[in-house]
């Protein structure tokens, strides 16, 4: 029973649900990220008089905070975990370690900002790794 169980956990179609996991995950990061409020509207202060006054004002985008190239920067990590999805299967296993190690980099780098959203989709990649086989020598 033990034998079976693993042999379902390794099928090579496991594997491709966790890369297509980590895809689908990083894509919703960015695009949350590419048109949500990020940055916050409200704004506080003290007047002349001593008086303490606070506002709420509508946030902002990335885009709308440090321009339209953010948009190339977000597709960075959707690219990153789109790699063993894409190469061929002879280097699937060590594109996925590099895909994984790639993007918890990015991840630990922009920790302080956005980087916290990829972080998932990294573990979803280290999983993809482990679970894809080694490419077979051609004999």
């Amino acid at each position: 029973m033990g034998l079976e169980r693993r042999d379902a956990v390794t099928a090579p179609w496991a594997s491709r649900v966790f890369a297509w996991a980590a895809f689908v995950v990083a894509g919703l990061v960015s695009s949350y990220l590419a048109i949500g409020t990020t940055y916050a509207g409200d704004a506080s202060g003290t007047d002349s008089s001593g008086g303490r006054w606070s506002s709420s004002l509508p946030g902002s985008t990335l885009a709308e905070v440090n321009g339209s190239w953010v948009y190339a920067l977000l597709l960075v990590p959707v690219v990153i975990t789109a790699m063993p999805l894409v190469l061929p299967a002879s280097v699937r296993r060590p594109a996925a370690f590099v895909s994984a190690t790639l993007l918890f980099l990015l991840a630990v780098v922009s920790l302080l900002s956005i980087g916290g959203g990829y972080l998932p989709a990294a573990g979803l990649l280290l999983i993809t790794g482990l679970l894809t086989e080694p490419a077979r020598p051609i004999s």
